[in-house]
């Protein structure tokens, strides 16, 4: 049995690629918003992109400890490529 905000094995590595990169944009419109409103709906969503990412994220290191290795990697080369503030 899953636990909460643990999807289906066959999806842990979009789950957790996605919760990154999207986790990625909202940090940058919260950066560029200037409505209170909407950076507490943007706060929200990061939050619980954040708790699904490390959810998904413990749950690869117990079963694919060396595909999550690849897979953070191939993450961190995906957002150097996409957000130039990470090849500071």
């Amino acid at each position: 049995m899953n636990e909460p905000n643990v999807p289906e094995k066959e999806n842990l590595e979009l789950v957790l690629v996605t919760a990154s990169m999207n986790h990625e944009y909202a940090k940058k419109e919260y950066e560029k918003t200037q409505s209170f409103h909407r950076r507490e709906e943007l706060m929200a969503r990061m939050s619980h992109l954040k708790s699904l990412y490390f959810n998904v994220r413990q749950a690869l290191a117990e079963t694919q400890p060396i595909r999550l290795a690849e897979i953070e990697e191939e993450l961190r080369l995906q957002k150097e490529q996409v957000f130039p503030e990470y090849l500071v």
